[in-house]
């Protein structure tokens, strides 16, 4: 029987980093209706472009008013809910509070439906 000679030979192919999972804990835990989804993607832009002057005018809190409107983005989306939970990793007492923030705007967002 003839075995396989070459650069093939014994090798296995590695399937590459799997994606895992976040657990239920991390992840947003409801779904927006359409009426809450809409309030809060408008109430992130007003506190975006509110957050963005608020770096280059006195007065204004600049980092509190953008980090409220990633939270308010987290909540329309899975990606931004992703992306804001990666960012707040090195301070999981931060990711805390967001997550009070975002339980505390589902809540008010659930009824407006």
């Amino acid at each position: 029987m003839a075995t396989p000679q070459g650069a093939d030979a014994g090798m296995v192919l590695d399937p590459g980093p799997q994606r895992v999972r976040a657990p239920r804990s991390l992840r947003s835990p409801h779904k927006l209706p359409y009426m809450g989804r809409l309030v809060a993607g408008v109430l992130a832009w007003i506190l975006l472009v509110v957050g963005l002057a608020g770096l280059v005018l006195p007065g204004l809190q600049g980092f509190l008013t953008l980090a409220l409107s990633a939270t308010m983005f987290s909540l329309t989306s899975a990606r931004a809910h992703e992306r804001l939970r990666s960012a707040f990793r090195p301070w999981p007492k931060g990711w805390r509070r967001v997550v009070r923030v975002r339980r505390t705007l589902e809540r008010w967002l659930h009824r407006l439906d």
